[in-house]
C-alpha cells in the first residue's frame, strides 16, 4: 500500500484551493506553517475525533480524506483569511497574540461568514476584546492559589499522570538527515548587513520546512527521554549532559513543590515553578490566560517532547543542540551560525581567564557551568522558548529561529563574564 506524508498531501490540497487565501499561504501558494498548525489540523481535519488523520504518514484512503475535507471548506477558509486581516490590522491582536487571530479568524468565519466592508472592523475588534477579557492579567497568587485547591490540584496532578505515561516510544532518529537539515539552516544565517547569499537562503528554508513536516523535532525529542538522543552526546544522562536535568533519566515533574533557595534546572522544574517563571519574564499578561487554564496548559507541554507544546520551537531545540554541540567539538561545526558564535567566544577574554582558574569548588564551578558551551546555552534556549509559547511568538520560519539562537548565545556570554568577574573578586577577597 502506498504511503503518504500527511504535510505534503495538505500542501496539495491547500495548493488547489485557488484564490483567496493568500493571507493564509505563502508566496508560492503553500499554507503557512501557522495556517496549518492552528487552522488546518485543528478545525478542518479535527484529528481528535477523526484518529485515522492524526500519524505524520498516511495511506490512500485518508489521503482522499484530507483532500476531501479541505476542499470543502474552500468557502470558510476564504472568509477566514478575511477576518485574519481584520483581526491583525487592529492593535488589539499584538496583546493577543498572532496565533490566537488564526483560530478565532475561523470562528469568526463559521459564524458571520465573509466579512464586509461596512461590519468587519467592529467585529474584530469586539473578538479581540473578548479575548482580552477572559484572559485578564494572571497573578502569580493565583496561579499559587490554584495549585493550593485540593480538587483543582489533584484533577491537575492525574491528568499530568496520565499524560506523561502515554507518551509514545519513539522511532528511531536518522542522525545523519536530522545533522544534515540543522547544518543547513544553520549556514543560511545572513548577519546584518552582510550580502544576502539566495542559494543558502533556499536550502536553509527547505531543510525548515524538512525539520518541520518531518516531525524531528517530536521524533529526537522522545529520544532524547529514552536516553537515545543524540549520538555525539555522553552515551547515559543525555538530557543531564544538555543542561535540561540533574537527574540521569528524565522524570515526570511534580505539579508544585516547596519554596527552593536554588533554581533547579528547566526539566526539574514543578508545573507550578515553570508558569511563576514564565509570569517573572512577562511584562504584559493581558494575552495569557486564567491561572487554572495556564497550568492545565502547562500540564500538556510538559508531557510532550522537548517538554515544549509546538513543532518550531522542538525543532529549534535540535538546531540549538547542533549548534552547542560542535562548540564543544563533539559534532560537526562548519557553519555559518557556529563561525558567528565561535567568533563572539573568541573575542572574551575571560573564557581564558576562567579556564585558568584553580580547582576549587568555587574554580571548579565557574569553570565547567561558564566555559561549558552546551549546557548553559540549552537551559537559556529552552527558557526562551518555553516564554514564546506562551506569548505567541514562537519563531516562524528560519531566520527567525537563528536570530534567537544567535541572541541566546550573546545573552549566555554576556552572563557568564559577569560571573567570572565575581568569582575572581571573591578570590582576591579569600572567599573563593
Amino acid at each position: 500500500m502506498q504511503r503518504m506524508v500527511r504535510a505534503e498531501v495538505i500542501d496539495g490540497a491547500w495548493r488547489r484551493l485557488g484564490p483567496g487565501v493568500e493571507s493564509l499561504s505563502t508566496q508560492d501558494g503553500g499554507p503557512l506553517s501557522r495556517t496549518v498548525k492552528l487552522v488546518v489540523v485543528p478545525l478542518v481535519l479535527r484529528p481528535s475525533a477523526r484518529r485515522e488523520l492524526a500519524a505524520a504518514v498516511i495511506g490512500p484512503a485518508q489521503a482522499a480524506l484530507i483532500e476531501q475535507l479541505i476542499g470543502q471548506d474552500r468557502e470558510r477558509l476564504i472568509h477566514t483569511a478575511g477576518w485574519l486581516d481584520a483581526l491583525l490590522a487592529r492593535p488589539e491582536s499584538e496583546q493577543v497574540g498572532r496565533d490566537r487571530c488564526y483560530p478565532t479568524a475561523y470562528a469568526l468565519a463559521t459564524t458571520h461568514g465573509e466579512p464586509r466592508p461596512s461590519t468587519a472592523e467592529p467585529v474584530a475588534q469586539e473578538a479581540l476584546m473578548d479575548l482580552l477579557a477572559e484572559r485578564g492579567a494572571v497573578s502569580t497568587a493565583a496561579v499559587r492559589a490554584v495549585a493550593a485547591d485540593p480538587r483543582q490540584a489533584a484533577r491537575l496532578s492525574a491528568t499530568l499522570d496520565r499524560r506523561w505515561s502515554d507518551h509514545p516510544t519513539p522511532d528511531p532518529v536518522e542522525e545523519s538527515a536530522v545533522q544534515a537539515w540543522a547544518s543547513a539552516v544553520l549556514e543560511g544565517w545572513v548577519p546584518g548587513g552582510a550580502r544576502p547569499r539566495p542559494e543558502a537562503t533556499k536550502r536553509a528554508e527547505q531543510a525548515w520546512s524538512a525539520l518541520i513536516d518531518g516531525g524531528v523535532g517530536t521524533h529526537t525529542g522522545a529520544a532524547l527521554r529514552a536516553d537515545t538522543w543524540p549520538q555525539e552526546a555522553a552515551p547515559v544522562a543525555r538530557p543531564r549532559r544538555l543542561g535540561l536535568t540533574e537527574q540521569i533519566r528524565v522524570a515526570c515533574p511534580t505539579l508544585d513543590t516547596p519554596e527552593r533557595t536554588t533554581a533547579p534546572r528547566p526539566w526539574d522544574r514543578s508545573i507550578v515553578e515553570r508558569v511563576l517563571v514564565m509570569l517573572q519574564h512577562t511584562s504584559d499578561r493581558s494575552g495569557l490566560p486564567a491561572a487554572h487554564d495556564l497550568l492545565a496548559d502547562e500540564v500538556d507541554r510538559a508531557s510532550g517532547a522537548w517538554q515544549l507544546g509546538v513543532e518550531p520551537t522542538r525543532v529549534v531545540m535540535v538546531l540549538g543542540t547542533v549548534l552547542a554541540l560542535g562548540l564543544d567539538g563533539a559534532a560537526p561545526a562548519d557553519t555559518q551560525a557556529h563561525r558567528i558564535v565561535a567568533g563572539m567566544r573568541r573575542r572574551e577574554s575571560w573564557l581564558a581567564r576562567a579556564q585558568r582558574q584553580p580547582d576549587t569548588p568555587a574554580g571548579h564551578t565557574v569553570t565547567d557551568d561558564v566555559t561549558d558551551p552546551v549546557a548553559p546555552y540549552l537551559r537559556r534556549l529552552w527558557t526562551r522558548l518555553h516564554g514564546s509559547e506562551h506569548r505567541g511568538t514562537v519563531p516562524a520560519d528560519p531566520q527567525e529561529g537563528r536570530t534567537l539562537l544567535i541572541g541566546v548565545a550573546r545573552s549566555v556570554l554576556m552572563d557568564g563574564r559577569s560571573r567570572v568577574r565575581a568569582a575572581l573578586l571573591r578570590r582576591q577577597e579569600g572567599r573563593g
